[in-house]
């Protein structure tokens, strides 16, 4: 194998590990977000629930 070979190959590598480094922290934050939400949700559920009752 060549050099420029060699540096592309290196080159890939580390734009592939970049992107899935920023995929993970993507899925991360959506993850969180979801959560938060969710648990909002839940929350006004109940409180409407009890004003219901």
């Amino acid at each position: 194998m060549n050099e420029i070979e060699l540096k592309q190959r290196n080159h890939y590598t580390r734009i592939s590990m970049i992107m899935i480094i920023i995929g993970l922290i993507f899925l991360f934050y959506v993850g969180l977000s979801l959560s938060y939400s969710t648990k909002r949700f839940h929350q006004q559920v109940h409180s409407i629930t009890r004003i219901w009752e």
